[in-house]
């Protein structure tokens, strides 16, 4: 309470007729979008919700829009950026993929410092303006199309950080008796158009926000977020441990994600998958991509639902910055081994022990031959760091044995994959390590397991970071 006195004290400092003119005006452009969203609410507030999907690539950019109606029919999202395939994505996402894209219809402008108060009439907007002739020239041209239409003009303020968006929308408005030209009697009702366009517009302050990468991975802070944009990772195995890889993977950042798992959802999965019943009996490197584009539509991301030795899989995999194998599965990860040793492409391997108690990731960055040692002539890990009784966790009608792991435990090792998927893709000289993660010791006693290499008492959870064992 005492801050928010202070606060309001300090405002009315800066109205009174003593008040230091710049300090007044240094604070109107500190919170000028404050100032702006308040004039975007009551009867002016927009009938659609904008967003700005892609950053303008240029300080006047002539941006495209899309207008996607609301489900419930409430208020529908307009569109806004300078890459179609971006609009597309976005409009998919939606749930909208048939709703037109307009080649024009609003302008990105950076201006040179915060403006002081919103303009209300068009001789004000092209004040506004009038230090960049481009965008004052854009508009002109707007507005004098034969068939008037609303017109957004976006704005941000040039190098500030971080770069915040605010909008205005310029729609036709002539006075009674005089209608907008169409193409009955068109020549006519221009030149009636013509004589009143100057004071036929209506300006609205709109309420706008910023939806493009930058933006969602961090409000435009995050630096690694960004440099993870251009990244291209392969990952291989979209079950329990996947899933939930691809989805930290994507909400970290990285722009292109290609995933590959010949298998289907099966109701056994769903306790400790990313995915729901929805997808019941769907493979399931689809079924995620799609998830992972509904959640963040400018992601690129593919998938494969084929085995990875199939020649459908070589592709992704050379393109890759990073190749992740979560499929613990000994004859996939031997012939990744071989496949990223010929093309020297970074490959981290990951899995988990029974139960999550103990998971496991390990990279080679010059491909995998150093991951072979952590193996023994039937695949399994040497390295194991707990122990269970002789039971085996048989699944009914066929041969295959079940590795309990609960869904919780899992995001823990989850996270030690992506993190060091993370230090690969952006450390410049990142070590050939296995690191391990290490769960609570009750938690395994109570399970039935015991420690082969106990860590040190008290210790509830750690990871552990080790070099890769050299060849014998």
């Amino acid at each position: 309470m005492d801050r928010c006195l202070e606060r309001i004290q300090d405002i009315l400092n800066l109205v009174g007729d003593e008040a230091d003119p710049k300090q007044r005006e240094a604070e109107f452009a500190h919170e000028w979008l404050s100032y702006w969203a308040q004039a975007a609410t009551g009867s002016y507030r927009a009938a659609s919700e904008a967003l700005l999907v892609t950053p303008p690539p240029a300080e006047t950019t002539a941006l495209a829009t899309c207008l996607v109606p609301s489900r419930d029919k409430q208020q529908a999202k307009l569109l806004v950026g300078a890459d179609h395939s971006a609009l597309r994505a976005w409009r998919e996402a939606l749930g909208k993929p048939k709703a037109d894209i307009a080649d024009a219809g609003a302008l990105f402008v950076a201006l040179a410092r915060p403006p002081i108060g919103a303009p209300k009439t068009l001789e004000q907007v092209r004040e506004l303006l009038s230090e960049s002739p481009s965008a004052l020239e854009s508009i002109e041209h707007y507005l004098q199309r034969p068939e008037p239409a609303p017109f957004w003009v976006v704005m941000a303020v040039r190098d500030a950080d971080p770069q915040m968006v605010a909008a205005l929308e310029l729609a036709p408005n002539p006075p009674a008796g005089v209608r907008t030209p169409h193409q009955r009697d068109q020549k006519r009702r221009l030149r009636e158009w013509h004589k009143v366009a100057a004071h036929a517009w209506r300006v609205r302050v709109q309420s706008i926000e910023r939806a493009d990468p930058a933006w969602v991975h961090g409000r435009g802070f995050d630096a690694e977020a960004i440099a993870l944009r251009g990244k291209r990772v392969t990952l291989i195995g979209c079950g329990s441990l996947g899933g939930l890889v691809a989805q930290a993977l994507a909400h970290a950042g990285i722009g292109h994600l290609t995933l590959v798992d010949p298998e289907i959802l099966e109701a056994a999965n769903l306790g400790r998958h990313v995915l729901d019943a929805t997808v019941l009996g769907q493979a399931k490197a689809p079924a995620l991509a799609s998830r992972l584009r509904a959640q963040l539509p400018h992601l690129d991301v593919h998938a494969i639902p084929h085995r990875v030795q199939d020649a459908t899989t070589m592709t992704a995999l050379e393109k890759a910055d990073l190749v992740i194998c979560t499929a613990a599965d000994w004859p996939a990860e031997r012939f990744l081994m071989e496949a990223m040793a010929r093309r020297e492409i970074p490959l981290l391997l990951s899995w988990a022990e029974p139960h999550a108690l103990a998971g496991h990731s390990a990279v080679d960055t010059t491909g995998g031959r150093q991951l072979e040692p952590l193996f023994d002539r039937d695949g399994l890990a040497i390295r194991r760091k707990t122990a269970w009784p002789e039971t085996e966790w048989a699944l009914p009608g066929c041969s295959a044995s079940h590795q309990p792991g609960t869904f919780n435990r899992l995001q823990h090792v989850a996270g030690l994959v992506v993190e060091h998927a993370i230090d690969v893709l952006l450390q410049a000289a990142s070590p050939d390590e296995h690191r391990m993660w290490l769960g609570d010791s009750g938690t395994l006693t109570r399970l039935g397991g015991h420690w082969i290499d106990p860590p040190p008492s008290h210790t509830r959870a750690s990871v552990i970071a080790l070099p890769l064992p050299h060849a014998s």
